[in-house]
C-alpha cells in the first residue's frame, strides 16, 4: 500500500474548516455558511434557461385545451426520475384544474436514449396519436426526428441535460448546456423538469413544484451529477430530508440496515437505491420497468402477486417492485459472476494479463450491452487493472465500456486514453465511460499503455489521503467524530475524506475476525473501532503474522463513519485498504 498527503498542510484542528479549505470549496477565513447549510435562496431563476417561458407556455396550453400528451422515458434513474416528477405534477396539481387532457408514456425497450429507437411509436400509423411530445432527459441533438415529427404535425417539448452542439429548430428545447446564462451546468434531467414547473406554478398561481424535490435529489445523485453547486446542495439536502415518494421510503426502508442510522444522504442513496433501481432497468423484464416507473407514480395500485407462493393472491406495485429490484441485483449479479468467468478464459488464453490495461472481446459474450460496464468494473476489481470492454463493428471500430478503479496512481483513465490519439473517442467520467477505437489501434494502444504505465504497480493501491496520523494521535478521535458528523456534506466532487492511520501497534487476540462469511477483520485502538469488510486476503495475512507475534503493527486508510446502535454512538474507520508489519515495540 501507498499512499501521499494531498493536503497542503498537515491539519491538526478545524478538521472540516481546513480540508474544505484545502479543497478550495470556502475560504476558511470567510466560510460561506450557505454551503453548510443551503437555503431556497440558492436555487437560481428558472427564467434564466433559454425557453423556458415559450414551453411552460405551450405546456400549459395543451393541458387547458384538453390535449393528448405523450412522455417518453428515458431508461436510467434520472430519466425515470424525470418522467415521474412530470407525471406526478400532472396528475396531482394540473388534473384537478384541468380535467380534459390526457397523458400516455411511453418506456423504450432496452437502454437505448433519444427519439430514434421509438420513431416507429409517431411514423406508422396515418393519423397523430398526441398532440404534443415531451422528452425529459434526453432528445436535445436528434434534430432529424424533430423536423420528422414537426412535418407529422407534432410539437415537441425537450426538457434535457446532455451536452448538443444547438438548438433544434423544430422544437422547443430546454437545456441548461445551451443557456448561457443559467451558470449551474450541473443540474441534471431532473433537475430541468423541477425548474420548468417552477415556471408552470408561477403560470398557475400555485406553490407544488417542491413537493417533488426528493425525486429530483433521487435523479441527481443517481446520475453523479456535482453537489458543489449551491442549488444542488439545497436540492439534495431538502429533498432527502422530505421524501414525500412513497416508492423512495420503501426504497429507504428496504435498505434500512445498510443506509445506518444515520439521517440520509447522498453517499447513502448512492451506494445501496441508484443500484437497486439500476439493476431492474439493465436486466429487468419489460413488464417489471413498466411497473417500476408506475410505482413512482402510484404505489398503492393492487396488482397480481408475483411473490412465489402468493399464485391468485395481490399486492402493491410498490411492494412488488421494490422486490423486483432486489431480484434484479441478484440476477444482474449472477450474471456477471458468469461473464467473469469467461473473460479470464479469454484473459489468460491470450495472455493479456501481461499488459498494463486490460482490453477484452464481449463477442460471444451472452449478456445485454447494458452489463457491458458492470462486467468491465468486475474484472477492473478482479484484476485490479484498468479496463476496456467492447464489441467488435461492422464499421471496423471496437465500441463498449472503460471502467478502472480509485485508489491507483492512474488518476484518470478517461483522459489517459484520450492523451493516446487512439480514440475515436471516450465520453464520460474519470473512471467510467463510453469509448471506441479502430480495431486496427487496438495494439498500438497496447504499445503505448505498456510503455507509459510501466511504472505502475496495480497490485498495490495507491491513496491520496486528507490526513495522515499515527494510531496514537490524541485528536484523533475529534477528527473522526467532526468529519463523520458531517457525512451529508459528501457526494460528488466532494468526496468523503481518506484518512491514513499509521503503526497502530496491538495485541493479535485484539483483532476480531467476524461475520456470518467470516470475512470481516475488527478491531479497536485509541477510541476508534476499525473494520474492513470483505478481508478474506486480510484475514490470511493477519493469521500469518498471529502465527509469529503475539502482537503486530497495522497501518490503514479509511473513511470515518459513526455507528449508532441501541442509544450508542461509537465512532469507527472503515477500512479501505491495510497492511500488516511486524510490530517493533511494546507499547499496546
Amino acid at each position: 500500500m501507498k499512499y501521499v498527503r494531498k493536503t497542503k498542510s498537515n491539519i491538526t484542528k478545524d478538521f472540516l474548516l481546513e480540508l474544505l479549505s484545502e479543497r478550495g470549496i470556502i475560504d476558511k477565513h470567510q466560510p460561506n455558511e450557505h454551503f453548510f447549510r443551503p437555503s431556497s435562496e440558492n436555487l437560481l431563476n428558472p427564467n434564466l434557461l433559454d425557453n423556458i417561458g415559450d414551453a411552460a407556455k405551450l405546456f400549459l396550453e395543451h393541458i387547458k385545451k384538453g390535449s393528448q400528451i405523450y412522455v417518453v422515458v428515458d431508461p436510467d434513474v434520472d430519466g425515470y426520475t424525470s418522467s415521474a416528477v412530470l407525471i406526478n405534477y400532472m396528475s396531482e396539481v394540473l388534473k384537478p384544474l384541468f380535467p380534459d387532457f390526457t397523458v400516455e408514456y411511453h418506456i423504450p425497450e432496452g437502454k437505448a436514449h433519444g427519439l430514434a429507437t421509438i420513431m416507429d411509436v409517431f411514423t406508422e400509423t396515418d393519423n397523430r396519436i398526441c398532440d404534443l411530445i415531451i422528452l425529459p432527459d434526453s432528445s436535445s441533438n436528434d434534430y432529424a426526428e424533430h423536423k420528422t415529427l414537426k412535418s407529422l404535425g407534432y410539437d415537441i417539448i425537450v426538457l434535457d441535460h446532455h451536452l448538443s452542439p444547438s438548438y433544434s429548430e423544430d422544437a422547443i428545447v430546454v437545456n441548461n448546456q445551451l443557456s448561457e446564462m443559467y451558470e449551474n451546468k450541473e443540474l441534471s434531467g431532473v433537475g430541468v423538469v423541477y425548474k420548468f414547473l417552477k415556471v408552470c406554478d408561477d403560470h398557475l398561481k400555485v406553490d407544488a413544484a417542491d413537493r417533488y424535490l426528493d425525486l429530483v435529489a433521487l435523479g441527481q445523485i443517481s446520475d453523479m451529477m456535482s453537489m458543489m453547486t449551491l442549488e444542488n446542495r439545497y436540492i439534495c439536502d431538502y429533498g432527502l430530508s422530505h421524501v414525500n415518494n412513497k416508492l423512495f421510503k420503501m426504497f429507504i426502508e428496504k435498505q434500512e440496515y445498510s443506509l445506518g442510522s444515520e439521517p440520509l444522504n447522498q453517499i447513502g442513496v448512492a451506494m445501496y437505491i441508484t443500484p437497486l433501481i439500476n439493476a431492474l432497468i439493465r436486466v429487468g423484464t419489460q413488464v417489471q420497468k413498466e411497473r417500476l416507473f408506475k410505482a413512482f407514480v402510484d404505489s398503492d395500485e393492487i396488482v397480481p402477486s408475483t411473490k412465489r407462493g402468493e399464485k391468485g393472491l395481490t399486492e402493491t406495485i410498490g411492494t412488488q417492485t421494490v422486490r423486483n429490484c432486489v431480484n434484479a441485483r441478484a440476477k444482474q449479479n449472477r450474471e456477471k459472476d458468469k461473464a467473469l468467468d469467461f473473460l479470464s478464459i479469454q484473459i489468460s488464453n491470450d495472455c493479456l494479463d501481461d499488459n498494463k490495461i486490460l482490453i477484452l472481446n464481449a463477442d460471444e459474450l451472452d449478456i445485454s450491452n447494458s452489463l457491458t460496464g458492470l462486467c468491465a468494473m468486475g474484472v477492473a476489481a478482479s484484476y485490479k487493472k484498468p479496463t476496456m470492454l467492447g464489441r467488435s463493428c461492422s464499421d471496423g471500430y471496437f465500441r463498449g465500456s472503460i471502467r478502472c478503479q480509485d485508489g491507483t496512481e492512474l488518476k484518470d483513465f478517461r483522459q489517459f486514453l484520450l492523451d493516446s490519439k487512439y480514440m475515436e473517442y471516450v465520453e464520460g467520467h474519470a473512471f467510467a465511460a463510453g469509448f471506441g477505437i479502430k480495431q486496427s489501434n487496438i495494439s498500438k494502444l497496447y504499445e503505448y499503455a505498456n510503455e507509459k504505465l510501466k511504472q505502475v504497480d496495480f497490485n498495490q493501491g495507491f491513496y491520496e489521503a486528507d490526513f495522515i496520523v499515527n494510531g496514537n494521535t490524541s485528536y484523533l478521535e475529534d477528527m473522526v467524530e467532526e468529519l463523520a458528523l458531517n457525512g451529508h456534506l459528501w457526494g460528488q466532487k466532494n468526496p468523503e475524506p481518506l484518512i491514513v492511520v499509521e503503526n497502530i501497534t496491538i495485541p493479535t487476540s485484539k483483532i476480531s475476525v467476524i461475520g456470518s462469511n467470516k470475512d470481516t477483520l475488527r478491531f479497536e485502538f485509541n477510541g476508534i473501532c476499525y473494520i474492513k469488510f470483505k478481508a478474506a486476503d486480510e484475514i490470511k495475512e493477519f493469521r500469518n503474522h498471529a502465527r509469529k507475534s503475539n502482537k503486530v503493527n497495522v497501518t490503514l486508510v479509511g473513511k470515518p463513519k459513526i455507528n449508532r446502535y441501541r442509544g450508542s454512538e461509537t465512532l469507527q474507520l472503515i477500512v479501505k485498504d491495510l497492511e500488516f508489519g511486524i510490530a517493533t515495540n511494546n507499547t499496546f
